[in-house]
């Protein structure tokens, strides 16, 4: 076996770990948070100027500017109604309420009126229609509740359109054919 001195054993690594050059500062030492600060200053400053001087007059009216502590208790006052003024309010919403229920009770029922007559006039209408119609040619049809719509004459005796006839295909001429304009051999002359 082999022994390890005291020497190796408290200083196990023997060569010193190299960790490359120190940091470089790139502000070399100077530090651009006071430059932040004061920017944030000035923007700050601006903003509250433009506050006092388009709304300084309406500041004064807060309650929190003026300092006084009663001054919250006198805007509450102020928004306060009395208890006859409440009643009275709700009395005359209760008979608007109540006013608008009639009014659409009764529309509702002159709607049912008007449409129990549309439906008797229906119904005369399509028991006129089969009395025109020859009883043995169209069995008797029940009364609809609809309102049909008439089909005007012309329209059911239009005639329906055609499709254009088709042009034969011209006949090909028995025989040779002259390509280039030259007279074929043995070919009679055309007499015109």
């Amino acid at each position: 076996m082999t022994e390890i001195s005291k020497s190796e054993v408290s200083n196990p690594v023997a060569s010193p770990i190299d960790v490359g050059p120190p940091p470089v500062r790139l502000t070399g030492g100077r530090s651009y948070m006071g430059i932040v600060v004061v920017a944030v200053l000035v923007v700050l400053g601006a903003g509250a100027a433009f506050g006092w001087l388009n709304y300084g007059d309406r500041l004064a009216e807060l309650p929190f500017f003026n300092g006084a502590p009663g001054s919250t208790a006198s805007i509450a006052a102020a928004d306060s109604v009395s208890a006859a003024d409440f009643a009275a309010f709700q009395q005359q919403t209760s008979a608007s309420l109540q006013a608008a229920t009639q009014l659409l009770a009764t529309q509702q029922a002159e709607l049912k009126r008007l449409s129990d007559q549309i439906a008797g006039l229906t119904a005369r209408i399509d028991g006129l229609q089969g009395a025109m119609t020859p009883a043995a040619a169209a069995p008797a049809q029940p009364a609809t509740t609809t309102l049909a719509a008439p089909v005007p004459e012309a329209a059911a005796a239009a005639p329906r359109p055609t499709a254009p006839r088709k042009r034969p295909a011209p006949s090909r001429p028995a025989g040779a054919i002259s390509i280039g304009g030259a007279p074929l051999p043995g070919a009679a002359p055309a007499v015109r």
